[in-house]
């Protein structure tokens, strides 16, 4: 029997197989394989470097971390995607405690475990820098709003400050050379009338 057509398909699967995995161990993303449960069933680097797992034995209940809601859990069930972003307090150098953001995405996928359960793909992201850099931005934003509030209010003031002699209010521009010569009129010693429109 000539099986040249069958090692060649089962050498070519075997490549894809390769690369698959070299590629799943080395993504900087980091992705587990998890039970429809949340039970890890195999991680990349990636994601054991994160989480300091060390097997898919030793991982935590991945669902039951995110606080799934029981409606996320169905529709993962009926095959949705779930996106969740978490801030979780992680202990940092000494005593120090940061907060580090995650990105995670749970996709259901047709590969079945061995007792026959659905998986899930489980892909999450360190987003700390980013969500720091985003609040910065927003804080420099925030604080450039304020100033050109403030100095909008400032010339606001100046503006009718420059429109207003006691009680008298204008944006007449004639108005506005009487208001300008009344300060030196009203130090004369003669009475002053000024009339007209």
């Amino acid at each position: 029997i000539d099986v040249t057509e069958q090692v060649k398909a089962e050498t070519q699967l075997k490549e894809s197989e390769e690369r698959f995995r070299t590629i799943f161990e080395q993504s900087p993303i980091g992705i587990a394989l998890v039970t429809r449960e949340g039970r890890c069933l195999d991680m990349n680097r990636s994601f054991k470097t994160l989480f300091g797992c060390a097997t898919p034995e030793s991982c935590f209940d991945i669902f039951g971390f995110l606080g799934l809601l029981p409606e996320d859990r169905e529709a993962i069930c009926r095959g949705a995607c779930v996106r969740k972003e978490t801030g979780d307090p992680v202990a940092a150098s000494g005593d120090a405690v940061e907060q580090r953001w995650f990105d995670w995405r749970i996709t259901p996928i047709g590969i079945r475990d061995g007792g026959g359960e659905g998986a899930c793909l489980v892909q999450v992201e360190d987003i700390t820098k980013a969500k720091k850099e985003r609040e910065a931005q927003l804080k420099k934003q925030k604080e450039a709003k304020e100033e050109a509030e403030a100095l909008v209010a400032g010339l606001r003031y100046e503006l009718l400050e420059k429109a207003r002699f006691h009680s008298m209010v204008s944006r007449s521009p004639e108005m506005r050379k009487i208001f300008d010569i009344l300060p030196e009129i009203a130090g004369a010693e003669a009475p002053v009338f000024i009339a007209g429109e």
